[in-house]
């Protein structure tokens, strides 16, 4: 698996009413050990809802949608899922698309890192983290029966880091987590969002957004989603510092 340059790369679309453009954020290639098909995500930027071309003759007077939410999209091969994330617990909240009628058929535009240099120990990840190299994590994960297994590949944006003994803790995402206990659809049915931490090479823990209950004098008075549930696998965990190309 080739490490993307995530700072140069984009899901586009060509549809004549949006040809709209998404930044990459992390990818999740999820694997069928017992058939070794694939199926790949690119998790993208979150945007906010929009009243597009509202300054066109649309009856809203604003760009933004007044009952606005985060619009998150996970783009796959065949299937996509967006996430809608609004204030309060909505029902639309997690879609999965197998179309997207005003954007057209989404096309893949990927660079890869020129150079990515795997750091094979915490000080060297210190070191690398302290001279300012962008650092692409790229963590493994599988489920107890050993049928299914994902590769998790994002941008490190946040790393903690002592340098006098030699530590580092990676906190960053969001990313497309998959559920792999959970095989009972398609692959998108079981993605969420989540971001992800570890101070190791062996494990890592991950915050997966849920419902959440919003509690006021122990009484819950609503429910919203938020990154609440929080799990701990065996995972293999790899780092690279790597250099961009045009």
């Amino acid at each position: 698996m080739q490490t993307i340059d995530y700072g140069k790369s984009f899901v586009c679309f060509s549809g004549p009413l949006n040809a709209a453009r998404f930044w990459i954020e992390s990818h999740t290639r999820v694997i069928n050990q017992e058939t070794a098909l694939t199926e790949d995500y690119y998790q993208c930027g979150a945007c906010k809802a929009e009243n597009t071309w509202a300054s066109r003759g649309k009856s809203s007077p604003f760009l933004f949608m007044e009952d606005n939410h985060d619009y998150t999209p996970v783009f796959g091969s065949e299937v996509s899922v967006v996430f809608r994330r609004k204030a309060y617990l909505n029902q639309r909240y997690k879609e999965v698309i197998s179309e997207f009628k005003v954007f057209g058929k989404p096309v893949r535009r990927i660079r890869f890192a020129d150079e990515q240099r795997l750091l094979n120990t915490s000080a060297e990840i210190c070191r690398a983290g302290r001279e300012g190299y962008p650092l692409v994590g790229r963590t493994e994960i599988g489920d107890e029966t050993g049928g299914w297994k994902a590769i998790i590949e994002y941008p490190i944006k946040t790393i903690n880091i002592n340098s006098d003994r030699n530590l580092f803790q990676v906190d960053t995402g969001p990313i497309a987590w998959p559920d792999l206990a959970s095989r009972d659809g398609k692959s998108a049915d079981t993605i969420s969002l989540a971001f992800i931490a570890y101070d190791s090479f062996s494990s890592a823990d991950f915050i997966i957004e849920a419902p959440t209950q919003i509690k006021q004098e122990g009484r819950e008075v609503c429910q919203v989603h938020h990154y609440s549930r929080i799990l701990r696998s065996a995972a293999k965990n790899s780092i690279y510092a790597v250099d961009g190309t045009d």
